[in-house]
């Protein structure tokens, strides 16, 4: 039987995105904590994204608040809601600001 390895994401990147999901839907490391029984201090821990490794504890965490652990070959940016939220905001109906917006991530992109 053939698997296919995918890579992990950094953990400092996945850690940042467990923060964030938890500052969006206002959900304390305790309520955390409880929902994938772990401890605070462990949820806290991962959090800090210091570790060198995924952990079950932040595989467990991962899982609860829907959020990639590995690299995604096939991702594309139109269908990611987050993303096209903060750019519709970062607009605000204004051709102006989504030119300026499309100059910046042009520059982005080459470098």
């Amino acid at each position: 039987m053939h698997y296919e390895l995918k890579k992990i994401r950094p953990i400092s990147d996945i850690a940042r995105d467990l923060r964030a999901f938890c500052e969006e839907q206002g959900i304390t490391q305790e309520f955390l904590a409880k929902a994938c029984n772990l401890n605070q201090s462990q949820v806290s821990r991962l959090l800090d994204g210091k570790s060198k490794r995924l952990t079950k504890g932040m595989h467990s965490l991962c899982i609860y608040a829907s959020i990639p652990m590995h690299l995604d070959g096939n991702y594309d940016p139109a269908s990611d809601a987050r993303l096209m939220g903060a750019l519709r905001a970062a607009v605000q109906s204004s051709v102006a600001r989504a030119r300026q917006i499309e100059r910046l991530m042009f520059i982005l992109a080459e470098s």
